[in-house]
């Protein structure tokens, strides 16, 4: 498609506000101010018209500086006035507009007035019949009569911001006729600033240069280029800069941010162009720092600055960067030399390399690495960078380089690292734990330093836990180094995590998480694979509003990079919504979850993921799409006990959708009973309760109760109580496990747990505590679409037989609950009889006292 007018979104709460703003007596107007192209001309005609349909528009401009009142020629033929000379047209002007009270004049870029309107419109509003709309951009001085109407207060200022991401995303997808993917739009957001001008300028330059391409999860952005229109708008704004402000622009550009001096040579220059809202100077630890106030304008004056200029900028920004003796400022000086064809020295590079890689930023890792390795080929440490970038970035190069680095390895701690660093790709990258168990064993042969080789072994339990082999705890010796200690924690972590041993998994947290961000060079991701045992540990204990508000930290922290934990985070999202019962959440996280992992994958979360959507589709009933994505999952992925165990969920669900749940829950029993023998406690008991909500816990209640004794008290205690109160017929006992899964925030569970207690109370004879438990399942399944498990479905009541069942109750007449609800008598009294076939009831008093029964009781 085309890229055509652009939309004007994301601004109705600024409308509303300013319209209101011009209803009140006071001001006598407001006065617009942003940078060229947020809006606010627009803005300021909507708030106009939505405040008076009648508004007058005028514009002002150079074209009309030269004719006096020229601007004001709308206003002047609106209110009928034809007079021979300026003055004769302001005393006219003025008896008019007071005969027009609450009048809205809209007037656009101000500063551009000639005198003889801006005398007009300060007249105008110091008559208060009117009510004044001005507009001013950034940058641009004020005329004297329009600054006192300011500091008189006629004037209320009104800064336009720029737009949110989310504002961005609703422009974006306006533009171009369809949802967008969210990291093309967070990409768009960040270069245009949230300019609404800019982001459609930028969307149309990537659509004219083939950037934009439609897939399953919207818009995707391929490459970034701006239009020609839009460089020169941007480029327009430097047009009246003198060579020396330019050369310091230059400079700023190349290495933004810099340090600042406001003291020094430059500050009278930084001053100017900081009126002009070119650059911002910020605070920065006990100093100064001085940046380009648009992300566009570094674009611009890259494309029109001469080659030979820009390096010398760039070697100046360098030297100024490098004398920081600062490891993120040495980290851009290398790349802003590397940019300019320059050989850094390599002590410096190396550093810079191994930041890089830390910052997770593995193709500007890989490049400096490969420029030291140019000068030093022999340097452990650039192979051993470059070699992880390319693992990270799955470069087809990365076994070469990581068998190169190995070879280069030429003491212990090289060879413990060298060791680390491949296992990690054949394990992860490779799915290939097998192999990466092979290098780890064969490393250890070589290794003679005990802390190295516990760094190893920490490595060589994991790998062998991801084939399903049983590990135990390597507790950190006393005075082992710190990346074997941080090693060893991380690996306690997530052994006692998918133990479901809470308590343990907490303390190896906090041991570790000083020592991740200590040593986050070497285990760049512990950090992250530390806070993912955590949320585990939260999910196992039961705790799940802590898990959600844990895992919501976490993305906050990531999303606004895009960073690589994305992935990791996307898909512990996209669990929980599965198990609260948001299966159409669930099957959307869990694709942006699989898109991200593509991306990055330090976990090997990739086909757990998948099965995660599967889980939710066929949840959803949407049984083809299920069974395709299953089809993605390969043989070699599913000797991960993690894969495994949620690729048998997804296909338990299918089997329910297909009329088998008998094969369901022996599918899902025999599944969990793998995974908790691979001591995957936690996964496989999650695996073995959804045959409880299927109704069969005879075949998993003795797996469960083993899973709870080996677990911390928590969600796994619950989960065998229920089977066990199932087992037991024990009704008293499964009313409490109800509200105790609903207080766990389980509402699915919950409803399903709820159904069951209905059923046994109806073998009871207990029909009123039958209808009860009905009503408590149906409130609590209010809101989720994943698939119930109890077999019981057809007696709960749907969504819009509850919404009727309590408005009867309240004792509202049929019509009165058809006009409320936009539909017949007839179909209200449908509902109703349906309704009281289900609770086995007569009338509207039984339906009062059986909801009743139900307050103060906790919908979920």
């Amino acid at each position: 498609m085309t890229v055509g007018t652009r939309p004007f979104v994301g601004r109705d709460d600024d409308i509303e506000r300013l319209a209101s703003r011009l209803r009140d007596a006071r001001p006598a107007g407001l006065l617009l101010t942003g940078e060229a192209g947020v809006g606010k001309s627009r803005l300021a005609v909507a708030a106009a018209r939505r405040a008076d349909p009648d508004a007058v528009e005028l514009h002002a401009g150079p074209g009309l500086r030269q004719i006096p009142l020229g601007a004001l020629a709308p206003l002047l033929a609106a209110l009928d006035i034809r007079a021979d000379s300026a003055s004769a047209a302001l005393t006219a002007l003025h008896a008019r507009a007071a005969a027009r009270p609450g009048l809205v004049v809209v007037v656009d870029d101000v500063p551009a007035l000639d005198p003889a309107s801006t005398a007009a419109v300060q007249q105008l509003a110091l008559g208060g019949a009117v009510r004044l709309v001005l507009t001013a951009r950034d940058g641009m001085s004020l005329p004297p009569e329009i600054e006192r109407l300011v500091e008189d207060g006629r004037l209320e200022p009104h800064p336009v911001r720029p737009l949110t991401l989310a504002e961005a995303g609703e422009l974006v997808a306006a533009v171009l006729g369809g949802p967008v993917d969210p990291s093309a739009a967070r990409t768009l957001h960040e270069e245009s600033g949230g300019n609404p001008l800019f982001l459609h300028e930028l969307v149309a330059g990537a659509q004219q240069a083939g950037g934009l391409t439609r897939g399953p999860g919207g818009w995707a952005l391929r490459s970034l280029v701006p239009s020609r229109r839009l460089l020169e708008l941007v480029v327009a704004r430097f047009a009246g800069l003198d060579r020396g402000a330019r050369t310091f622009l230059e400079l700023v550009a190349a290495g933004q941010p810099l340090p600042f001096d406001p003291r020094g040579a430059d500050a009278r220059t930084a001053s100017a162009l900081q009126q002009a809202g070119l650059v911002l100077l910020e605070p920065a630890g006990d100093g100064v720092e001085i940046r380009l106030a648009h992300p566009l304008y570094d674009e611009a004056l890259r494309a029109t600055t001469p080659t030979d200029r820009w390096a010398t900028a760039a070697r100046r920004a360098a030297g100024m960067l490098l004398a920081r003796e600062d490891e993120d400022a040495r980290l851009r000086a290398v790349a802003l030399l590397l940019d300019v064809g320059e050989t850094p020295e390599p002590a410096a590079a190396i550093g810079a390399a191994e930041r890089a890689f830390a910052l997770l930023d593995h193709p500007l890792a890989a490049r400096i690495a490969q420029a030291v390795l140019a000068v030093e080929p022999g340097s452990f440490r650039a192979a051993r960078v470059r070699a992880g970038a390319l693992s990270a970035l799955e470069d087809p190069g990365a076994i070469a380089a990581l068998e190169h680095a190995s070879a280069l390895a030429g003491d212990d701690e090289e060879r413990a690292l060298a060791a680390q660093r491949h296992g990690l790709h054949l394990a992860l990258r490779a799915g290939d734990p097998a192999g990466a168990i092979a290098v780890a064993r064969a490393a250890l042969d070589r290794i003679v330093d005990a802390d190295w080789a516990a760094f190893v072994e920490a490595d060589l339990a994991k790998w062998r836990m991801m084939r399903g082999e049983q590990v135990e705890d390597l507790a950190p010796e006393d005075g082992a180094g710190g990346p074997a200690q941080l090693n060893a924690h991380l690996l306690t972590a997530l052994v006692s995590a998918m133990g479901a041993r809470s308590a343990d998994c907490e303390r190896a947290v906090r041991a570790g998480l000083p020592l991740a961000a200590e040593h986050g060079e070497l285990l760049p991701n512990a950090r992250d694979l530390l806070q993912l045992a955590q949320f585990l540990a939260l999910v196992a204990g039961g705790r799940l509003d802590e898990a959600r508000a844990h895992v919501g930290r976490q993305v906050a922290r990531v999303a606004e990079r895009h960073d690589e934990p994305l992935g990791l985070w996307s898909y512990a999202t996209a669990v929980l919504d599965l198990h609260v019962g948001r299966a159409g959440v669930a099957a959307t996280g869990a694709l942006e979850a699989s898109r991200a992992l593509e991306w990055r994958d330090f976990v090997g979360l990739r086909p757990v993921a998948r099965a995660v959507r599967a889980t939710a589709l066929a949840q959803l009933g949407r049984a083809t799409a299920a069974r395709e994505v299953l089809d993605t999952i390969g043989p070699d992925e599913l000797a991960d006990p993690k894969a495994a165990l949620q690729h048998a969920q997804a296909r338990a669900w299918l089997l329910v959708h297909d009329g088998d749940r008998a094969g369901a829950v022996r599918l899902l029993a025999a599944a969990g009973a793998d995974g908790l023998a691979a001591e995957q406690v936690l996964l496989g008991a999650l695996t073995s309760y959804e045959a409880v909500r299927l109704g069969g816990a005879d075949a998993v209640a003795v797996d469960l109760e083993a899973a709870a004794r080996r677990a911390d008290p928590g969600l796994l205690t619950l989960f065998a109580a229920h089977a066990s109160a199932l087992r037991r017929r024990d009704a008293e006992a499964l009313s409490t496990v109800v509200g105790a899964l609903a207080d766990t925030g389980i509402p699915l569970a919950a409803a399903d747990a709820a159904v069951q207690l209905a059923e046994l109370q109806g073998t009871q004879r207990r029909a009123e505590d039958a209808r009860r438990a009905l009503l408590r399942a149906t409130a609590l399944r209010a809101g989720l679409d994943g698939a119930a498990g109890a077999a019981d479905r057809p007696r709960l009541l749907t969504r819009r037989e509850h919404e009727i069942a309590l408005r009867a109750a309240r004792r509202e007449r049929s019509r009165e609950i058809a006009d409320a609800l936009g539909v017949s008598t007839r179909t209200v009294d449908n509902h109703l009889a349906s309704v009281y076939r289900k609770l086995d009831l007569t009338d509207r008093g039984q339906l009062a006292q059986a909801l009743a029964a139900l307050d103060g009781e906790p919908a979920g």
